[in-house]
């Protein structure tokens, strides 16, 4: 084991990355006649007139919201531990670094529903035109809300390091670290559901097309994983031990 100079590395393992993102919502479906009724009109004494207007479009369906689904990353694992023994030593240092693995990354939110389309009015008659007017297409449906990112995977802790050794030995340096790792980062929420066309009035004119819907709102972000802890370092000294020191990280 002779050596100028120890480093001992005792990582724990990362925790996973989510790199699937969370179920979308569904998109509006639209209603099996989404469309207004035309209107009728009827011969009176010779006289057209309206006998019953056209109907406006019906309005199209809003999106539905993702789930809230996103995984969470995965967390990281404790330092993992180590016994070992040393009957013989060489160097002005012994340094051992004890860590904690660093949480995984959540998932992304999944996408919001687009909102369903409109229907267009129906076709209006031409006496029910002149007592009523056109009739209108329907409001797009709005966009449904995206799904909440996933949080961050927890970080994993460092160990208890102990150091024994033999009070005749000339002691080196002892460089010791006991650290946690990092907490995971939270994925990106979803984005909110493209909003759904407006409907066209009975007459067809592409300039007079209802609004849209709205967009969806965004999800909601996710939270950083919980940090892990710092273990304890512990210097002892022994009267004539079997070796010249021991090593023991524990978590």
């Amino acid at each position: 084991m002779a050596n100028q100079y120890y480093m001992i590395k005792i990582i724990g393992n990362n925790g996973a990355d989510i790199t699937a993102k969370g179920s979308d919502g569904i998109p509006g479906t639209p209603s099996p006649s989404p469309n207004g009724d035309p209107g009728q009109d009827q011969t009176i004494d010779n006289k057209k007139t309206c006998k019953v207007p056209a109907t406006n479009g019906h309005d199209g369906v809003t999106g539905g919201n993702a789930p809230n689904d996103a995984q969470n990353g995965g967390n990281g694992d404790n330092s993992y531990s180590l016994l070992m023994k040393c009957s013989e030593f060489t160097g002005p240092t012994f340094s051992l670094l004890s860590q904690g693995g660093n949480g995984g990354k959540g998932g992304d939110g999944g996408t919001g529903g687009k909102g369903g389309d409109a229907g267009n009015g129906g076709l209006q008659s031409t006496a029910c035109m002149k007592s009523y007017g056109d009739s209108k297409g329907g409001i797009g449906g709005s966009g449904g809300t995206g799904g909440k990112a996933g949080n961050g995977g927890n970080a994993g802790s460092g160990g208890n390091i102990t150091i024994t050794y033999d009070e005749t030995m000339t002691a080196p340096t002892w460089n010791l670290l006991s650290n946690p790792g990092n907490p995971g980062s939270y994925g990106t929420p979803g984005a909110g559901g493209d909003p759904g066309l407006g409907g066209l009035p009975g007459n067809g004119d592409l300039s007079k097309r209802n609004i849209s819907g709205s967009k969806g709102s965004g999800g909601a972000p996710g939270s950083y994983g919980n940090p892990g802890g710092k273990g304890n370092t512990i210097i002892n000294t022994a009267s004539s031990p079997q070796y010249k020191f021991v090593v023991e990280v524990s978590t």
